[in-house]
């Protein structure tokens, strides 16, 4: 089913304009797959209309697929020439995809190597200062949605939706967060579900994704942002948790939907986890993984309102608070370890220094 001209137009104008500030005379590249086409040509039409120039590069899913199935690793490695592009750019935006999760997962090992230019192209992106927003709206395909247990036509529109919100309104509510969490000490979260756990804050910065990419932002290398956006993380005392948490939403990690998560701490580590599917994936990870994989590793809080927490977006859906396992050495903590873990909480009660910040899943401020 087509979505209405009026959010597509108001979603890629927010895009455009205020999260990576597209001017007149810049280039843009535009890239999607297939099943984005209908997002793709409603943001070269608006990038043509601010008097920018838009190219858009298509990438066909069954030839990338064929790609990795049947060639050599390195088949898919960037040419000259798309290094030449991105010289040329000012801004980017990519439409996610593929459209089939459930292949990728069919692929193993074979996909994790499909994109051997990647870490290259953001380096090189960085330097050049482009200004870059990934449309999360290409994750809401039919394929995934079915993998998932989804509604495609709900999930797409929500997603539109919640794309369409400006970053101002995240910034100031995010702004008002923070204000609290840098001054805060201690943290207990709790829900009807067995939850109770509480742990420390010790007055490190709280950082705020509001799906725009400032002049500061470029400073500090943070070229790229989403859409949908709408997160806090801030890194938490990582030796403090004592109690049980009972997540009840699903954490969307390691190409899986990991379903009925509960994890408990002693002595400041994880001691124990359970799951009610998918928890094989969790344990193969965490297996392999080294460093302060057991320690708490981020505390979130999302920030969208039109985010809605039965879809994979949870972590951003204003008032669901999430927590992570592992590294948060990117947020200012002390974690080193190969290994992330998140798993969002939509209807927890959170009180800080016991006054609550959140009530039954909607933020109090």
């Amino acid at each position: 089913m087509a979505e209405p001209r009026s959010i597509l137009e108001r979603l890629v104008q927010v895009a455009l304009k205020e999260r990576i500030h597209l001017k007149r005379g810049e280039n843009v590249i535009v890239e999607t797959y297939p099943h984005g086409m209908n997002l793709a040509t409603e943001f070269v039409y608006q990038a043509r209309a601010l008097g920018a120039h838009p190219m858009m590069i298509v990438e066909d899913e069954e030839a990338l697929f064929r790609t990795v199935e049947t060639l050599k690793p390195g088949a898919m490695k960037a040419g000259s020439h798309e290094w030449a592009a991105l010289s040329k750019a000012h801004a980017y935006v990519f439409i996610n995809g593929p459209a089939d999760l459930p292949r990728t997962w069919s692929l193993g090992s074979k996909w994790g190597a499909a994109f051997p230019s990647n870490e290259e192209w953001y380096e090189r992106a960085k330097r050049a200062r482009i200004r870059g927003v990934r449309m999360l709206y290409g994750y809401a395909s039919p394929q995934r949605a079915k993998a998932y247990g989804l509604d495609v036509e709900k999930w797409r529109h929500m997603m539109l939706e919640a794309a369409a919100v400006e970053p101002e309104t995240i910034r100031a509510t995010g702004a008002a967060l923070a204000k609290k969490l840098v001054k805060g000490k201690q943290v207990q979260i709790t829900a009807d579900n067995g939850t109770d756990l509480s742990f420390r804050l010790v007055g490190r910065r709280p950082q705020v994704d509001d799906g725009s990419v400032s002049a500061q932002d470029l400073t500090n290398g943070d070229n790229m942002t989403q859409a949908p956006a709408g997160q806090l993380w801030v890194a938490p005392d990582e030796k403090s948790p004592e109690g049980t948490i009972v997540f009840d939403r699903p954490s969307n990690s390691f190409g899986r939907f990991i379903k009925g998560v509960t994890l408990e701490f002693r002595g400041g580590r994880l001691a124990a986890s359970s799951f009610e599917e998918n928890g094989e994936a969790f344990q193969k990870a965490f297996g392999r993984a080294k460093g302060d994989k057991d320690r708490l590793g981020m505390f979130i809080f999302g920030l969208n309102p039109q985010v809605r927490a039965e879809f994979p977006q949870a972590p951003m859906a204003a008032g669901c608070v999430s927590l992570t396992l592992g590294d948060n050495s990117e947020i200012d903590g002390k974690n080193k370890t190969d290994f992330t873990f998140l798993v969002p909480h939509a209807s927890a009660t959170v009180k800080l220094d016991g006054s609550a910040i959140v009530q039954d899943g909607q933020l109090v401020l």
